[in-house]
């Protein structure tokens, strides 16, 4: 909490904002060589939509992150940001491929040979669909053999619906 800052919410002070403004200033940029190292694409249509027609999925919506931090806020965060919401399709390493930014987590393909592994597809149908399409488009079609989620919070399986089907799932595919 910031002295005198009778709020009771934490703040940075004028002083505090340039000090970590200078030593964000000094950043080699490493992370970000990190954050897109094996980059491959983006959607093409930054819009994802919902089959009634609103969006699930906006890919602009943290362009504004593009630029210096804006005076109020904490650059290093602001530097986080720039680097978490790169989006599109990575190659991880030989036969492993995520697809990160789509959502709050990150889904990742496995090539098995003859098809997918897919682990935690995501929070939504749709953005699971897309990065599965993202994937087709520039790697390859394969079927979906099998789903693994990493734990129980909606965001590592809510989009199983969009990289499979319960019909697909009952006939053992």
């Amino acid at each position: 909490k910031v002295p005198g800052n009778k709020t009771g919410r934490y703040a940075m002070s004028k002083d505090q904002l340039e000090e970590a403004r200078r030593i964000v200033a000094t950043d080699d940029r490493k992370d970000f060589d990190f954050a897109t190292r094996g980059f491959i694409a983006t959607r093409k249509d930054p819009i994802v939509r919902r089959p009634d027609g609103r969006v699930a999925v906006d890919l602009t919506a943290y362009d504004f992150l593009n630029g210096d931090a804006a005076d109020t806020a904490n650059p290093s965060l602001w530097r986080q940001a720039q680097i978490l919401t790169k989006h599109g399709l990575f190659k991880v390493m030989e036969g492993i491929w995520q697809v990160r930014g789509f959502d709050v987590s990150t889904i990742s393909f496995i090539d098995a040979g003859t098809g997918w592994i897919v682990v935690d597809p995501l929070t939504s149908v749709e953005a699971a669909r897309a990065a599965l399409d993202l994937l087709t488009e520039h790697v390859a079609t394969k079927p979906v053999l099998a789903v693994i989620y990493s734990h129980s919070h909606v965001d590592h399986y809510g989009g199983v619906g969009g990289i499979t089907s319960r019909e697909e799932v009952e006939a053992g595919k």
